[in-house]
């Protein structure tokens, strides 16, 4: 949602939040079991009509506070019913299950549609907010589908959320699981990821928000098995709030340029591994007042990463990429860490 979105940018650096990291694991079993499922589905793709296929949101949050999975089922080709998975911090899970409206029929034009949806929070058995969505969606593929999206959240009548998000989303399905894609990883191919912008306004008497996040990435394959990559993530978060007669605010914005190469090292098997190596520039400015003190400061970083991992292709156009980086901080301390990734490509 928008409003744990501008939570999780903040939590590290103010005291208005105090969410921990948990573990992502709920959410990668899930999208195992959504991919299983694609042996039951017809390999017939080649039809733009929706009935019957599952819907796969392209943007997962799998890092910091949240950690969240959205997906749904095309009972006909306009009505699609659905829900996401979220975890927030350690022990709070939440379901939020919606049911979105197409109008017009498919094909590779713009289709509006409606959606309507909530928020349970499982083990209180208590409904945290409800949510009304405008959009449009175009379709590139038979599964690549890219989405403009405007929400309204009602946070248990307390505060008011407004969302505007565009992203790439998927259609499971078809001749997955086999090297149906090699063509992919060849030259003049480029791969894009799934977040591309969003944005958020909201508040309430006394606490208020805005954020705003452009995330675009693409890889090109300059030759076969070889593709350069690019992405810049640029973010700005401003919060105020008022506490006993005391106003409280907090601003932070960032930016991240980074630039690699991907190899490929098989593009016919189930696992197509790959190493990739990249360098990362990143900086931060911080401006907070907390009970009266301003404190003003930023940070700036050089990154070089090494990574390996493997690109599972889910349909003919889109693949879940996943594996480890060994990261080495090159400015101040220098530290030297691993992490992985899971992140979902779309293919052209």
């Amino acid at each position: 949602m928008a409003s744990g979105r501008v939570l999780r940018q903040s939590a590290a650096v103010s005291q208005f939040n105090h969410l921990r990291m948990n573990p992502t694991l709920p959410l990668l079993l899930f999208i195992l079991f959504l991919s299983t499922s694609l042996q039951a589905q017809s390999d017939g793709l080649d039809s733009l009509d929706r009935r019957g296929k599952i819907w796969l949101d392209g943007s997962p949050d799998l890092n910091g506070s949240i950690d969240q999975l959205r997906a749904g089922y095309f009972f006909t080709d306009r009505l699609l019913v659905g829900s996401s998975l979220s975890v927030v911090g350690d022990d709070d899970v939440y379901l939020t299950p919606f049911a979105r409206y197409y109008l017009g029929g498919a094909g590779r034009t713009w289709r509006p549609y409606g959606e309507a949806g909530l928020q349970l929070a499982l083990g209180r058995f208590a409904i945290e907010n409800k949510y009304v969505a405008l959009g449009l969606e175009r379709t590139f593929n038979t599964t690549t589908l890219l989405n403009l999206e405007l929400r309204y959240t009602n946070v248990n009548g307390r505060r008011s959320d407004y969302t505007a998000r565009g992203s790439l989303n998927t259609l499971l399905g078809g001749p997955a699981w086999r090297p149906a894609a090699e063509q992919h990883f060849r030259t003049g191919s480029f791969v894009i990821g799934s977040q591309l912008f969003e944005a958020s306004v909201g508040g309430a008497n006394s606490f208020s928000f805005n954020y705003v996040n452009l995330s675009p990435s693409v890889d090109y394959f300059v030759t076969d098995r070889l593709a350069v990559q690019a992405r810049l993530d640029l973010a700005r978060t401003a919060i105020d709030q008022s506490l006993g007669g005391s106003d409280n605010a907090y601003t932070s914005r960032s930016a991240a340029v980074r630039g690699g190469a991907r190899y490929y090292l098989t593009t016919n098997s189930l696992f197509n591994a790959f190493v990739e190596g990249g360098m990362t520039y990143r900086a931060r400015y911080q401006d907070s007042q907390l009970s009266g003190t301003r404190v003003k400061g930023s940070t700036h970083g050089l990154r070089a990463d090494l990574g390996l991992g493997a690109s599972v292709f889910i349909n003919r156009n889109t693949s879940i990429d996943f594996g480890v980086n060994l990261n080495q901080e090159l400015l101040g301390r220098r530290d030297r860490y691993a992490d992985g990734f899971l992140r979902l490509k779309f293919w052209f």
